[in-house]
């Protein structure tokens, strides 16, 4: 069962509590909600079900050593609130669920899949930016070096 979390300016978002590891609310009004790893495509099931008109602005990654945080940051259409989701993916094998299908992400889910190593079950892009022949590993992972072809 959801339960709405209030805030301010009010705003009801559907999220199970179980689904929250931290919430809270930026001065700029921007909403932050980190939640555990593969709950963001049921969260984001919930806000569609709940009739949150939202837009997805685009998906970060980042290589926090340990993990690798995805960032996705949303706009509800209706109220303009910006909604930023976060969760932790495990460094070794970063795997989440696509959510392409809810809102038009495959674009964002290629590129930090290229650039982090972030595999998107049910994404079908292969290449957004790199080379076709690429093989020279994740350039935005903070062990990742330049190999000697590269570096020319």
């Amino acid at each position: 069962m959801s339960e709405t979390k209030e805030l301010h300016p009010p705003i009801s978002l559907p999220i199970k509590n179980s689904d929250i590891k931290e919430i809270s609310q930026l001065k700029s009004g921007e909403i932050v909600i980190r939640v555990a790893n593969g709950k963001v495509r049921a969260i984001l099931e919930d806000w569609i079900k709940a009739g949150l008109d939202i837009h997805l602005s685009t998906i970060v990654g980042v290589d926090e050593n340990e993990r690798i945080d995805l960032i996705y940051y949303f706009m509800n259409r209706k109220s303009y609130d910006s909604l930023v989701l976060v969760t932790g993916l495990d460094r070794e094998n970063p795997t989440t669920d696509t959510i392409d299908d809810l809102v038009s992400s495959a674009f964002y889910e290629g590129e930090v899949r290229e650039m982090l190593g972030i595999k998107f079950k049910g994404n079908p892009i292969e290449r957004v930016f790199l080379p076709e022949k690429w093989n020279a590993g994740y350039p935005l992972r903070k062990d990742w070096k330049k190999s000697e072809e590269e570096k020319k």
